[in-house]
């Protein structure tokens, strides 16, 4: 453990208190005490999944578990919220309306990181870009660290480099709107929207209160990267910098400030913009005049990786990476598990596994990126969403029919059972198996679920394993 042992026999001394004890809890809790701060813990489930390794680092640490209890929460002046408890949780709402401060985890890592801070966030593709981003900064000889909604939590970032004693070029940072709602301080180098399409509308009232969570990620006065094509992320672009060009004049925070926009999109790229260019029947990724690279050379497949990758190369670009970097960690990246990756060709089907693919926009995406006639597993958790814009995706994208499975496949299926052959299976093994009999030599069979996993799994990456393990089976 980091720090002094700290004694928190009297619990009234602890006037901050850390809610939700699943990963980011835990890096909350490690650098509170880095700290040198008292703090108290809580959870409303019996048994969250960091409970043991909490007590292992914290034996005499507070840790309120079950339903939240209020009038512990009426004796802390700040709360530590992790990302999956909602700001309108009564309990929160009202500790709130009494004057409570409340922030999360990338606010506290905002207030200490000494190093310039890469921020992407968008509804689909930031993995991707993070990682990508990473592999070309590697690349180029500097001394970077991935997390936040990614692998490592922000915290365990700060930790780890206290540990390391290195000085850090860049932290580029992963972040998801729950992350965003309680970030106040985030100043980042460079910031990027990839694309904004409806999510976690069981959280968010509208569409336009969930961008707004996203647009978070503009605060300060760093570089900001804009995807041309996409009109909501241009809107709020454009109410923070101004009008988007090379550079520009806007107001943030209520001052004026200038702001460097760059943007990205699958148009040919003006002067200062990325994009793709194309020569006769070739398409290449370009920087304005200049093209960088066969589309075709790329090792991920699909319209939404290529756009992937010009929002990388813009992010780095802002960084400096050389050219020659970035063309060679383009070239040798071959993507993330679970997203549109290839599991196996069987009697001239391949299959996709995309089971990251939780939400609307991710699914329309991967129709879209991969070629030639489909056929759809999708299914679980909607999230409340809407699932008219799968109707159109399954039309435009040469898809045959759809077998859906999960706590929501009724309701997809009320979208889809005009324009295609559905199926209802009871589970995602009986799916693939009904995607076999269907699927014809030059198909393609894209698990891609458009909805969350947790009606039957875990995490989307258990789904996604359990995918890859029944389509494996097939052989046998």
């Amino acid at each position: 453990m980091l720090g002094a042992k700290q004694d928190y026999s009297v619990e009234m001394m602890c006037k901050t208190i850390v809610i939700g004890l699943g990963k980011t809890g835990l890096s909350c809790a490690h650098f509170l005490q880095s700290k040198g701060e008292s703090f108290s813990v809580m959870d409303n489930r019996e048994n969250p999944p960091c409970l043991t390794q909490f007590k292992a680092d914290f034996p005499d640490v507070p840790v309120h578990l079950g339903e939240f209890d209020q009038d512990v929460l009426h004796n802390v002046d700040r709360i530590i919220l992790s990302p999956g408890v909602a700001l309108r949780e009564p309990v929160i709402a009202e500790a709130i309306s009494r004057g409570a401060s409340v922030l999360g985890d990338i606010e506290l890592f905002a207030q200490n990181a000494n190093a310039p801070i890469i921020a992407i966030t968008g509804s689909n593709g930031k993995s991707t870009v993070t990682t990508l981003l990473g592999e070309m900064a590697t690349q180029a000889g500097m001394n970077v660290k991935l997390g936040g909604n990614i692998g490592t939590p922000a915290l365990e970032l700060l930790n780890e480099q206290l540990k390391d004693n290195e000085k850090q070029d860049f932290y580029i940072l992963e972040l998801s709107s729950f992350q965003l709602e309680t970030t106040f301080s985030l100043n980042a180098f460079t910031s990027v929207i990839l694309n904004i399409s409806p999510d976690h509308m069981d959280r968010y009232e509208d569409l336009d209160a969930y961008s707004e969570s996203k647009c978070r990620i503009f605060n300060g006065n760093g570089t900001i990267i804009s995807n041309r094509d996409d009109e909501l992320v241009m809107d709020l672009v454009s109410k923070v910098a101004g009008k988007v060009t090379a550079k520009v004049t806007g107001k943030v925070n209520g001052t004026n400030s200038k702001r460097r926009v760059v943007s990205f999109g699958l148009s040919e790229p003006m002067a200062g913009e990325f994009g793709v260019s194309r020569v006769n029947d070739r398409e290449y990724l370009a920087y304005g005049k200049h093209k960088v690279m066969p589309v075709d050379e790329m090792r991920i497949a699909g319209r939404h990786n290529c756009v992937n990758a010009l929002a990388a190369m813009a992010l780095a670009h802002t960084m400096d990476i050389s050219e020659s970097d970035t063309l060679a960690a383009l070239q040798n990246f071959t993507g993330l598990k679970h997203r549109t990756q290839w599991v196996a060709s069987i009697e001239g089907v391949n299959w996709y596994n995309d089971s990251k693919g939780t939400n609307v926009g991710a699914t329309v995406a991967a129709i879209k990126g991969l070629p030639g006639s489909k056929i759809l597993i999708a299914g679980g958790v909607g999230k409340g969403a809407d699932f008219s814009a799968l109707r159109e995706a399954v039309i435009a994208g040469e898809v045959r029919a759809a077998i859906l499975f999960g706590r929501d496949a009724g309701l997809i299926r009320e979208k889809l059972i005009e324009v295609l052959p559905v199926e209802q299976v009871q589970d995602l093994t009986t799916a693939v198996q009904q995607a076999h009999k269907l699927a014809q030599s030059g198909d393609s069979v894209l698990f891609s679920p458009a909805c969350a996993s947790f009606d039957m799994f875990n995490n989307f990456e258990e789904r996604g394993e359990a995918f890859i393990a029944a389509v494996k089976g097939l052989t046998k």
